[in-house]
């Protein structure tokens, strides 16, 4: 078929029939092999072709064929040969160039341009009121954008390329930004595989339809999103392509006829038309996954823990041996201590009653309780001494025992563990 306009062309789920709108003429077929079959189609008071076809988007569900205003609003459904208006809202302008997509017979649209700013918001219409409601979302707050693309995945949406646009100035966005759709949660997963990504936007182009279809140049990409995969073709005729709709193993395409200015639609099996694939290349390029960024931080944290503790001990360790190098120079032994060490060696575990050590304190006044006195304070003395020169507890310096002659008396004696020579004391 040709036409001397680009005509209004989608893929109605409810009648499952490509269709074709020119004017007042309806077109339907089943695919390849179908003929089209011609109807009359009639308009509403308000609405006219040139509107439908400049100003309104095809979308459909298993319910029915629907035609949104761009910039999101107005509804109208086609019911039979008429087309009617369903919504009860207004010209909301404030999403123009948005991307319309379905889930569960719910249309939605995000994204778009209105008032002299992009957004990044998500409405849906609602089948009850028959009005237009902001869905809110969660995680990642995409940028805001209008134009671009879209692929719709198991239960995701993905979003990449298009322009943001404010009063502080406009850029485009160059991430694939994905939206879960069962947890209406956000997430940014980069750029697309520059294998493959066009750079100037204006030389591709991307349908409003569920398909899989993408054009740049004389080149078609079949995006899997969900395999992350993207399989190019390569053909000359594909430069003519203006439009295309994808549905199983059928498209039906718009092509422009340069030389007589007019529009061809037809419909054509996709493998017969695609050809043998030129190659595939990733969606996106494979990211490290975030359990790896985790245990490679984990395995630095531990190795520099590793390290610092190691330093700790080293230093300790060094700052153990100096002190102790410093105490042992610092614990001096009077010559009467020195005397007292001596016979406490010479004597060895057999002992002594502690009265036999008296002499060692009598300095001319034999008064037992000052000789007791004295013999106490400076085994209290010794005792601390040795425990540090030895690390024994100063409890267990000196011990006592009785005999088993007479359990009256009581002995005492050096600690066996403590040596002579061991010890570093010089008598």
């Amino acid at each position: 078929m040709t036409f001397k306009k680009t005509p209004v062309v989608f893929y109605s789920r409810s009648k499952q029939l490509f269709q074709v709108i020119n004017n007042d003429t309806l077109y339907s077929s089943k695919g390849v092999g179908d003929a089209w079959r011609v109807s009359a189609i009639h308009y509403p008071k308000d609405l006219d072709y040139t509107a439908l076809r400049s100003d309104f988007v095809p979308v459909t569900t298993s319910k029915g064929d629907y035609f949104v205003v761009s910039g999101c609003g107005i509804v109208y459904e086609l019911k039979g040969d008429s087309i009617v208006r369903i919504d009860h809202s207004f010209r909301h302008k404030n999403q123009f160039a948005g991307l319309f997509w379905t889930q569960n017979d719910t249309i939605y649209l995000t994204g778009g341009y209105g008032f002299f700013e992009s957004t990044n918001i998500t409405t849906y219409f609602d089948w009850d009121t028959h009005g237009w409601y902001h869905h809110r979302c969660r995680g990642w707050e995409p940028p805001r954008f209008s134009g671009g693309c879209a692929f719709k995945g198991t239960n995701k949406m993905y979003f990449f390329n298009g322009r943001s646009e404010g009063v502080l100035g406009s850029g485009e966005v160059s991430d694939v930004r994905v939206l879960d759709t069962r947890t209406w949660e956000w997430k940014n997963l980069g750029q697309i595989s520059m294998n493959w990504n066009p750079k100037n936007e204006s030389m591709y182009k991307f349908w409003k339809n569920d398909g899989h279809l993408a054009r740049l140049g004389n080149r078609l990409f079949s995006v899997d999103v969900d395999n992350n995969q993207v399989t190019i073709f390569a053909s000359d005729k594909f430069t003519s392509l203006y439009d295309i709709v994808e549905q199983n193993d059928d498209l039906l395409l718009t092509r422009v006829n340069h030389d007589q200015i007019n529009f061809l639609v037809e419909l054509v099996k996709k493998k017969d038309y695609l050809g043998t694939p030129l190659g595939q290349e990733r969606f996106v390029p494979l990211a490290v996954p975030r359990w790896g960024w985790i245990i490679g931080i984990l395995v630095v944290m531990l190795a520099v823990l590793g390290y610092w503790f190691w330093w700790r001990f080293k230093r300790q360790v060094s700052e153990t041996n100096v002190t102790e190098d410093i105490v042992l120079a610092a614990i001096h032994f009077s010559d009467q201590e020195k005397e007292l060490l001596r016979f406490f060696f010479e004597v060895g575990e057999a002992g002594f009653e502690t009265n036999d050590l008296h002499r060692f304190f009598d300095y001319g006044d034999p008064n037992f309780d000052t000789l007791k006195k004295r013999r106490d304070l400076k085994l209290r003395e010794m005792r601390k001494k040795l425990a540090q020169l030895t690390g024994i507890s100063a409890d267990a310096i000196f011990l006592e025992k009785r005999l088993d002659s007479d359990r009256r008396v009581k002995k005492l004696y050096l600690n066996p563990e403590i040596k002579q020579e061991n010890a570093g004391i010089s008598l």
